[in-house]
């Protein structure tokens, strides 16, 4: 019994792998397969950025940048954070090789 709600949950999963338009079998399939990886290498690198950036920041708040057009650290810790931690949550086939 605990199998069937998974039965169920695949076929959703791998539609909407392959709902991006022009994509062929071969990128539809690395899709699948990339996304368990992707997803796995996500919430690691999501956890250890708040630990890792957050000195560096906290560290720019006192002694502010020299030039600041890309922001204060606070600014750009935010917006890694919200890089390495927010979607996309499915790996993106990429249509073609470029040869």
């Amino acid at each position: 019994m605990t199998l069937r709600p998974l039965a169920i949950l695949l076929p959703l999963a791998l539609g909407a792998c392959g709902s991006y338009q022009g994509a062929n079998a071969v990128d539809t399939t690395t899709g699948i397969a990339e996304t368990p990886l992707y997803i796995a290498f996500k919430i690691p690198t999501c956890l250890g950025l708040a630990p890792l950036t957050a000195p560096g920041a906290i560290a720019s708040a006192i002694v502010p940048f020299k030039d600041q057009s890309k922001g204060s650290g606070v600014e750009m810790h935010k917006n890694a954070f919200i890089d390495a931690c927010g979607p996309p949550y499915v790996a993106q086939p990429h249509y073609g090789m470029k040869q």
